[in-house]
């Protein structure tokens, strides 16, 4: 597809978001405060890390807030506006690789663009747009060099994952799936044994960049030397999980089990009060778990559901009628089952004329849709959690609108 037409479609998204966002302007609240708090004192305080959330969000929005001189929302709704409609762009492209047809990368990046999942949360101070935006990238950059192989890419892609984690810790282990198949595919196809050995190492070191940030603010400011946030985020989320099954849009309070656990881990000034803590809050989920093997399996699976449901078009206030969260529901779900039909009918495909780029996006998709569904069984399962996987979804919706076209043209895909 030609720039230009690239082009225009990336200013109709954008234009789509600005408009979307301003329909149901959402207060600054809750996670949204802590970011603005923790990318403030980024401004201020050299090496600044938050000791239960990743760096990576926070620090961009500080460079943000220093280059423009303002914390003005339009700013930086603007920035995440642009950064999700170039997600659609990457979408198409993605598109065009792997369908290596016109028509379904087309139709998954045009209802990419005027989705309203991702869109609602671009006027949103979280992380989502980010998130959605670098791991779009990643496989975007994996995919047009899955038969170039060439190592500037790979050290650029190697760098984005390493900031990943640093912005949404859970996507670690995706980042070191994806980092291992990288460095095994370097080493197995380069014909001497300096590349088999230096090359690896590079993309390793490039990897590790993005966590020395991290391992110098917690020394800075916690004197614990770890490449991950000071807390344990793993203890304190699979507690709170125990007492919220699901976030909802009507819930304005949590349970006193959960503010009383968040209180606890926010309190803490030394490496010995966070053991303590940590440990304290280990042993109760495991008196809960040994104590409530059943509740505690039946929420697990409950929340694999959750995290895939969408039943509002904006996170916080907002088009709250019954009508409304009904006409959201049921546009997800068509969503889930469409891309589903997707995937099975380009898995048939595979099937008579299949690539090595096809098996690949293949095996990348389930890996991310599995680990979005697997991760948040030890969280409060948010809607927005699953977020990242929507391209994915988008793409094999475009393959199943494909299928259709074929079928009422008589012709064979």
């Amino acid at each position: 597809m030609r720039p230009f037409v690239l082009a225009v479609l990336f200013f109709i998204g954008f234009s789509f978001r600005m408009w979307y966002v301003n329909l149901s302007p959402q207060p600054l609240l809750f996670d949204q405060g802590e970011y603005l708090q923790t990318a403030r004192h980024m401004q201020l305080l050299p090496y600044y890390t938050n000791s239960i959330r990743p760096y990576g969000y926070p620090l961009l929005l500080s460079w943000l807030f220093d280059a423009t001189g303002t914390e003005n929302p339009l700013i930086w709704k603007s920035i995440q506006c642009a950064m999700d409609s170039m997600t659609a762009i990457l979408v198409i492209l993605i598109g065009f690789r792997v369908f290596r047809k016109n028509i379904p990368a087309f139709v998954a990046g045009v209802l990419y663009l005027v989705n309203p999942f991702t869109s609602a949360y671009a006027g949103i101070l979280l992380t989502e747009v980010l998130t959605v935006f670098l791991i779009t990238l990643s496989i975007y950059l994996l995919v047009i060099n899955y038969y170039g192989k060439k190592l500037v890419i790979y050290l650029i892609i190697s760098f984005i994952l390493g900031f990943i984690p640093q912005v949404r810790s859970v996507f670690l282990f995706w980042s070191l799936v994806n980092l291992s198949w990288i460095m095994f595919r370097i080493f197995r196809t380069n014909d001497t044994v300096r590349k088999k050995i230096l090359q690896p190492i590079a993309i390793f070191f490039v990897f590790l960049l993005p966590f020395f940030y991290s391992m110098a603010g917690n020394y800075i400011w916690y004197r614990t030397l770890t490449p991950f946030t000071p807390d344990n985020q793993f203890v304190l989320n699979l507690y709170i999980s125990l007492y919220i099954k699901r976030v909802t849009p009507d819930m304005l309070r949590f349970p006193e089990e959960v503010d009383q656990a968040n209180g606890a881990f926010t309190r803490i000034s030394n490496s010995e009060e966070r053991r303590v803590i940590e440990n304290k809050y280990s042993n109760l989920t495991r008196d809960y778990i040994t104590h409530n093997p059943v509740p505690f399996l039946e929420s697990r699976l409950e929340k694999m559901e959750y995290v895939w449901e969408k039943n509002t078009w904006f996170p916080l206030t907002g088009y709250r009628d019954s009508s409304h969260i009904l006409i959201i529901r049921w546009i997800n779900r068509i969503l889930l089952g469409s891309s589903f039909v997707g995937f099975v009918l380009f898995l048939r495909r595979q099937k008579k004329s299949a690539s090595r780029l096809d098996r690949f996006f293949v095996i990348q998709s389930v890996i991310l849709i599995i680990l979005l569904t697997l991760y948040h069984t030890v969280t409060t399962a948010e809607e927005r959690y699953s977020l990242p996987g929507y391209p994915i979804l988008f793409l094999f919706t475009g393959w199943t609108v494909y299928e259709i076209y074929c079928r009422i043209r008589g012709k064979l895909c």
